[in-house]
């Protein structure tokens, strides 16, 4: 059990309990606070009610909130989803007027290869026209037969010209008209570049207001998750207190085939009144530097004080332990042992059945305490209120 412990001004050491005494007990278990009186057990038990209290209104108070977070959440789900249409849609249009305004380039290149070759053509008969000038009618009246019609060569030549200066006319309106268009397809295509930056930046907006609203409705999920464990067992500590004190106001017979208890694991009295002076656990020996096991709680107390069984048991060691003084070990329902070592006096004997909070000795101003359970030391920490 435990290996060595300090001396204390005024009273005895706590007890090391001897190799074959420790092996041949299976375990010690289980340690609680605030005496065994039925007043401290009712303060405790309404102190565990009122908690439980505030928790429930907590626990609606968030639950509240993750349904009005979980709406939001769906809304913002929706507003993404149609923000997600615009924005597509968006995109389509702008798709749209790219195509068109790659048509009309690709049509008034065109054009203006037509208005090349025109000029081209026409600049090529009026030189000829003019060539014909000095010698050039003669040439053309020389080279005429009398079957020529010189008159309507020449009108012919005109009509040509014409024809030329009309089409190129006609080209010029046409290049004037999708110039004016071509303006129109930037503008609207740069319009749908605007609509389409705005349309992606809400979507943008939107995703990031929906990642909070997501991270918000986790956050709740977590603190709900939290409350609901924490107010389960604060109920479970109610149910266990209010169990334990049940079978304090029936103070009958103990029968170890009864409640294990390990049932009322957190709920326990405290054996003495008093605070804890050292922790279970491992120490280091400020002489040899070593680790000493201590499988126990040491608790201060006054001289002469009540030390109280922490839960009904049957006695199966009472009287001195070398290193230990007078010590009184009980074995309870669950295959757990408490050892209750440092004692000034024995009020119980071997064998002798105890019920909740019998007094097993007076403390010698202070309290060695352990529990093991299958003959393994535990933190009695976690067994006390």
């Amino acid at each position: 059990m435990d290996a060595t412990s300090s001396r204390v001004p005024g009273r005895r050491r706590p007890p090391r309990l001897a190799p074959a005494v420790a092996a041949g007990l299976l375990g010690l278990a289980l340690v609680d606070a605030a005496g065994a009186q039925p007043a401290a057990r009712e303060a405790d038990l309404a102190a565990i009610r009122a908690r439980v209290g505030e928790l429930e209104a907590r626990l609606r108070d968030i639950r509240e909130r993750k349904r009005g977070l979980v709406g939001d959440l769906v809304e913002a789900d929706y507003d993404l989803q149609l923000q997600g249409e615009r924005l597509a849609e968006a995109r389509r249009e702008l798709q749209g007027a790219r195509a068109r305004l790659e048509a009309a380039e690709s049509e008034t290149g065109e054009l203006e290869d037509r208005l090349a070759r025109i000029r081209a053509a026409a600049s090529r008969r009026v030189t000829g026209l003019y060539r014909m000038g000095g010698r050039g009618p003669v040439r053309l009246l020389a080279s005429l037969r009398a079957t020529d019609d010189l008159l309507g060569a020449l009108r012919g030549l005109r009509y040509l010209v014409r024809r030329d200066v009309e089409l190129r006319r006609s080209l010029n309106v046409a290049r004037s008209e999708l110039a004016v268009q071509l303006r129109a397809l930037r503008f609207q295509r740069r319009e749908v570049e605007i609509l389409v930056d705005t349309e992606a930046a809400r979507m943008g907006d939107l995703e990031r207001l929906r990642r909070r609203r997501a991270s918000l409705v986790a956050e709740v999920e977590r603190q709900e998750a939290a409350t609901a464990g924490e107010y389960e067992g604060w109920v479970d500590r109610q149910g266990k207190l209010a169990d334990l004190m049940a079978q304090v106001a029936a103070r009958g017979g103990l029968s170890l085939a009864g409640r294990r208890i390990q049932d009322y694991r957190g709920v326990l009295d405290r054996p003495i009144v008093g605070s804890i002076v050292r922790a279970f656990g491992p120490r280091r020996d400020p002489r040899y530097k070593t680790l000493v096991p201590h499988n126990g709680l040491q608790f201060a107390g006054l001289a002469d004080e009540s030390v109280r069984v922490v839960f009904p048991g049957r006695v199966v060691y009472a009287q001195p332990l070398e290193g230990y003084g007078e010590t009184v070990i009980v074995l309870h329902s669950g295959r757990v042992f408490t050892l209750y070592a440092g004692l000034a006096t024995l009020a119980v004997r071997t064998d002798e059945l105890l019920s909740l909070g019998q007094v097993v000795g007076a403390a010698d101003g202070g309290l060695y305490f352990e529990v093991r359970e299958e003959n393994r030391p535990v933190d009695p920490a976690e067994w006390i209120r």
